[in-house]
């Protein structure tokens, strides 16, 4: 597995929308989006002997440059539950460290609890608040950060 950065192609774009469709029932992205996230965010790829597995999608803060919002990270069905997210997520910060990315927020359902153990107990997020309908009535979000000075990864969690 290697995670690297994705560059618009018509190839790339249609291999997001398709690792998205196999990896949620509600989509985020379209031909659209994905070209403008590209373009002015940051989306990394986990690519498997070549074949896009996973994407994680981030932009930057128009309050705080130094910080970066997780649009979204995907991971297809065949990936997932072996430490595949968790690689991609990783490599992705660590990426954006070096670009001088100071801290990621997130949004995230606070019912979705595989999410949450991620984000929270694995790589270090912390919720920031509460968002009560966030998107919509009855569609509420945790309001997760992660401040990355000084963070390497899971393992510093130990």
């Amino acid at each position: 597995m290697v995670v690297r950065c994705i560059e618009k192609s018509r190839e790339s774009v249609a291999s997001i929308l398709e690792v998205e469709r196999d990896s949620f029932l509600e989509t985020l992205q379209n031909r659209w989006s994905v070209p403008y996230h590209i373009r002015h965010g940051r989306v990394f790829g986990l690519f498997v002997d070549e074949v896009l597995k996973g994407f994680t999608i981030f932009i930057r803060s128009w309050d705080d440059p130094g910080t970066a919002y997780l649009v979204q990270i995907a991971v297809q069905k065949d990936y997932q539950g072996n430490g595949g997210g968790t690689y991609l997520l990783q490599e992705s910060l660590k990426t954006l460290i070096e670009e001088g990315i100071t801290s990621v927020t997130l949004t995230v359902d606070p019912r979705n609890t595989r999410a949450l153990h991620i984000y929270m107990e694995k790589m270090g997020f912390r919720i920031a608040e509460y968002r009560q309908d966030e998107y919509g009535e009855g569609t509420d979000r945790y309001y997760l950060r992660l401040d990355l000075g000084g963070w390497c990864g899971p393992e510093t969690l130990l």
